[in-house]
């Protein structure tokens, strides 16, 4: 499974420092070149954490347009700089071996999803283009596409074709219960199918429709019971299992129905969610190839993820970060002697930590973003990037 793995640094005594940090930066490669004419794996993985941590324009040169850490770009400018080869210059080596795993796209198609494939819509383009780039990123070498209501109705694996076929008449045509909606029901449903090595995506809008003459109040109370009671199910199968669901929104051109399934005919933006449920080292590894950035059209709005059971976070003091020693008896998570760094004006003590914060099932916005996080002590400040 791939990791999300942050560097988190915390300094302490924080003065303003004349110094840019990519001068630091040179100066720290300048040492390690002539100390021994080698660079090793531990002083390569200081400076990919220098880059990795600084939005400073002179570091950009070392990063694709994505803003990813290029190795190849930092190892030629080690050759610029300095009179080394290749062979001078420990470099990672690339794991080219990719887990293929099956997904199965279900897209409801009641009667109240019609406004949102009436003409060419956000909806549609959303949808198609996450599908291509899942296919095209090699996640997964078997993609199935369904329709759901009250069956699931197998619509093959071409995106294209589906995606084209995405229109009121062709809802109708492929049949179903399309006068109700039992999200209850549905979602049993894609869970009953939801393998140990699948991922589940439901596109629905969430609706739930009791239809003419049922008590709306209640028919919510037993709809949450069943829900409640299905992924109950499910996690007691599957209990390293996880959902994250994204709200999009599109265009909507058709007819809304309340919850006395009378009908008023509306032409707004309207939201629409889109759930992906599975193992959650599978949908973590999905999420890092295709992260919600990715969606067309006005983008994710919200995301909840929730996963089973508790979190511990796999930690390790980072050697190198920072002028201090080892713990004896916890080397991994334990420091002592801390002190002051002496290059420049600088006045701080600091030391980094790699965290694996990969079981949360949160964005990578959300993971860098400091006031997430609370510090029980004021004289620290705390910056998080990507770990390399």
């Amino acid at each position: 499974m791939k990791m999300k793995c942050y560097c988190i640094i915390l300094i302490i005594l924080i003065l303003t420092s004349c110094q840019s940090e990519f001068t630091l930066f040179k100066e720290k490669a300048t040492t390690f070149a002539n100390s021994d004419n080698y660079i090793d794996e531990k002083e390569y993985q200081i400076l990919l954490d220098e880059i990795s941590c600084s939005d400073e324009r002179d570091f950009k040169q070392f990063k694709n347009i994505q803003g990813v850490i290029d190795s190849s770009k930092v190892v030629t400018y080690l050759l610029k700089q300095f009179k080394l080869t290749k062979a001078d210059i420990w470099q990672p080596i690339t794991n080219l071996k990719q887990k293929t795993i099956n997904i199965n796209v279900y897209i409801e198609n009641s009667g109240s999803m019609d406004g949102y494939v009436k003409g060419v819509t956000e909806f549609e383009q959303a949808v198609y283009n996450y599908l291509t780039d899942i296919k095209i990123s090699k996640f997964t070498d078997s993609l199935n596409l369904f329709y759901i209501n009250s069956d699931i109705i197998p619509q093959g694996s071409d995106i294209s074709d589906f995606i084209e076929k995405l229109d009121p008449t062709i809802f109708k045509n492929k049949g179903g219960s399309r006068g109700t909606t039992d999200i209850s029901n549905l979602l049993k449903s894609v869970l009953t199918e939801t393998k140990p090595n699948e991922i589940s995506i439901l596109v629905t809008d969430g609706i739930f429709s009791p239809g003419v003459g049922k008590d709306a109040e209640q028919y919510l109370v037993n709809q949450q019971i069943g829900i409640k009671s299905s992924m109950a199910d499910y996690l007691d199968k599957y209990p390293n299992s996880a959902v994250v669901i994204y709200q999009l929104s599109s265009k909507f051109d058709g007819w809304y129905y309340n919850r006395e399934d009378s009908r008023t005919k509306i032409n707004e933006e309207r939201p629409y969610y889109l759930w992906i449920i599975g193992k959650t080292d599978l949908i973590n590894d999905l999420i890092l190839k295709v992260p919600e950035n990715k969606f067309k059209g006005s983008g994710v709005q919200n995301v909840f993820s929730i996963t089973g059971g508790p979190k511990s976070v796999d930690y390790a003091v980072k050697m190198g970060s920072g002028k201090f020693d080892l713990d004896k008896k916890e080397p991994k998570t334990t420091i002592e002697n801390l002190k002051k760094e002496t290059k420049g004006k600088q006045n701080s003590a600091r030391f980094s930590v790699n965290a694996n914060l990969s079981g949360f099932l949160l964005s990578d916005n959300y993971l860098r973003d400091i006031s997430n996080y609370e510090l029980n002590n004021k004289d620290f400040a705390l910056t998080i990037c990507n770990s390399v």
